[in-house]
């Protein structure tokens, strides 16, 4: 091979592997996999009779969004997730979170939220992704866990000229892991 040959080759690699993504240094990210919690008191609640068949609808929708979450981080971050639908209104939010994050161990904690804003100037519902790394430490108890501040990602679902109503909920959902995993959050 010449020189000029070497030089030429060499000109090529270097700007590609500089365009590179970089990820994030952290060697113990999704050892311990992802929980994945949705459902009643996660969503809004429409209180009067007819709001039944929209809360139905609601939680329906938040849980093919846990769904499609938990296979997306399973199948394309080779990360283990465990997803729980609260389907049980009369359980606090907290208390549901708080049985699923006891069973075991894991990295992270992501929150399907679908919230309906209802206002004189708004009239729109978000479907809202929370992710909080979960951190263990030992104290003088036991073991403690803190929630760690992570990232939220909020999604029109259906507003003013039916904006979002036609995209599909695996758009979104990936959309979100995308940006877990070029944080470095989640992955490989």
């Amino acid at each position: 091979m010449s020189l000029k040959t070497l030089l030429i080759a060499t000109a090529l690699i270097i700007p590609a592997c500089s365009s590179l993504p970089e990820k994030v240094n952290n060697p113990d990210k999704s050892k311990l996999g992802v929980l994945i919690v949705a459902g009643e008191g996660f969503n809004s609640s429409y209180s009067d009779p007819t709001g039944k068949n929209a809360n139905a609808t609601l939680l329906e929708a938040s849980q093919k969004v846990s769904e499609y979450l938990k296979s997306e981080i399973q199948n394309e971050q080779h990360t283990e997730a465990d997803q729980f639908v609260n389907l049980n209104s009369s359980v606090a939010t907290r208390t549901f979170m708080a049985q699923q994050i006891a069973q075991k161990k894991r990295d992270g904690l992501i929150q399907v939220m679908i919230r309906h804003v209802k206002n004189t100037s708004e009239n729109t519902i978000y479907l809202e992704l929370a992710y909080n790394p979960l951190q263990y430490s030992a104290s003088g108890n036991g073991e403690m866990l803190q929630i760690g501040k992570g990232m939220e990602e909020r999604y029109t679902l259906a507003g003013p000229n039916l904006e979002g109503s036609n995209t599909p909920l695996n758009y979104f959902t990936h959309d979100f892991i995308s940006k877990l995993s070029k944080a470095g959050y989640i992955g490989e």
